[in-house]
């Protein structure tokens, strides 16, 4: 056994992450440079992973780490609210007119739990309605909408109830039954698992009012698309104002976040200072560099950056498109996030994909979907196509 096959055994199959498994360990990663990554072993690749499309400006960002790193040198965690948490709520804010206040988690998985704890105390209901297939992280209340509810406990599913995305007549029957006992009804406006398509306006709308007329709230998760337009898809493709907005990755400049942002009559249950508000901690919550990194982030991904990256995206949908299609392969995507899928749902195949394409030196996320980053140009677009073309036809020679 190797040195490196030794240290693997520190960690349970040799992962740190579940959502990393690609079967036997990869090589690990050293540094990144822009849209560039290299591996233990030298190997360079074009990152289209990017921490599962975290790393919107890449690797290493001169901006952004200036900023992590001034933030780290005035202290990087305090026993005080900071400056910077308040510096980053104005220019998140900013994009999402309709909110007013913010509370910042350490992950979306941590926010997608906040805004549910919200949502049952603000109505003083239990139950919650989710899609599936969809991810909304590994919090014990969603995880049903992933269908991984293995250690979950039977009491915590008896209160998720699951509909298919655009299944309005399902959606209606739910609500009818159980409307009287609903906190809120939850929804990722483009589901990774159900393909990266966004949701048919008709469904998203028919959830605002279903949600409304029963009392219960409406919760949107951007954690993903909020990339996808200057205050995310809820406003750039619905014209929908939800009463609470979850949100992570990108705000964060690559560093560990997640925020829940609504109405200050909504969020007025998260003041310590109101009668019976929610306790809600985290020693690391809204840390300066966090902070620091995010409003860094925030600040070079403007209108005219938003609308290149998903113009990038259309391009790589149109060129994988043909090369995917030559191999029976599907693209589909929305914007910016694409997926390379098996025309027949198979994971053995996107497991194989994933070693082909990191042999020609693309790293791929597991499921095979590609995040582009603001360091990508055409040219780079291109590239990945060309050797992604190489991956699938030894995939299916």
């Amino acid at each position: 056994m190797t040195t490196a096959e030794k240290r693997a055994e520190l960690l349970p199959g040799g992962y740190g992450r579940s959502s990393f498994f690609v079967g036997k360990p990869p090589p690990r990663a050293v540094a990144g440079e822009g849209y560039l990554l290299r591996d233990e072993t030298g190997a360079e690749l074009i990152d289209v992973h990017n921490n599962f499309s975290v790393l919107l400006h890449g690797h290493a960002h001169p901006e952004i780490t200036a900023a992590a790193v001034a933030a780290a040198r005035r202290g990087a965690c305090f026993g005080l609210p900071n400056a910077g948490e308040l510096e980053h709520a104005e220019a998140l804010l900013a994009r999402v007119p309709w909110a007013q206040q913010v509370r910042y988690t350490n992950s979306g998985t941590e926010a997608v739990m906040t805004a549910v704890r919200v949502a049952r105390a603000v109505t003083g209901r239990d139950r919650i309605v989710v899609l599936s297939p969809a991810y909304h992280g590994t919090a014990d209340p969603v995880l049903v909408s992933s269908a991984a509810t293995r250690g979950v406990p039977a009491g915590t599913l008896a209160d998720v109830l699951t509909v298919a995305p655009d299944d309005v007549p399902g959606l209606r029957a739910t609500v009818a039954e159980h409307g009287s006992q609903l906190a809120a009804i939850v929804l990722d406006l483009v589901p990774a698992r159900a393909g990266n398509r966004p949701l048919e306006a008709g469904f998203v709308a028919a959830a605002q009012m279903l949600a409304a007329d029963c009392g219960a709230l409406l919760v949107v998760d951007e954690v993903i698309s909020f990339r996808h337009g200057l205050g995310g898809v809820a406003l750039s493709l619905y014209d929908l104002e939800p009463d609470l907005l979850v949100v992570g990755k990108l705000i964060g400049g690559g560093f560990p976040v997640g925020a829940v942002l609504g109405r200050a009559e909504t969020m007025r249950v998260l003041d310590p200072a109101a009668p019976d508000a929610l306790l809600h901690g985290g020693t690391f919550t809204a840390n300066p560099v966090t902070m620091s990194a995010g409003r860094a982030a925030l600040d070079l991904y403007d209108e005219a950056a938003v609308a290149r990256l998903e113009a990038l995206g259309a391009r790589a949908q149109e060129r994988l498109g043909a090369v995917a299609r030559a191999h029976g392969w599907d693209v589909v995507g929305h914007g910016s996030v694409v997926r390379l899928a098996p025309q027949a749902d198979d994971d053995a195949a996107r497991t194989r994909l994933w070693w082909e394409a990191y042999r020609d030196g693309v790293l791929l996320s597991p499921s095979g979907v590609l995040s582009l980053s603001t360091p990508m140009d055409d040219g780079v677009v291109d590239e990945i196509a060309a050797r992604l073309d190489a991956s699938l036809e030894r995939l299916s020679g």
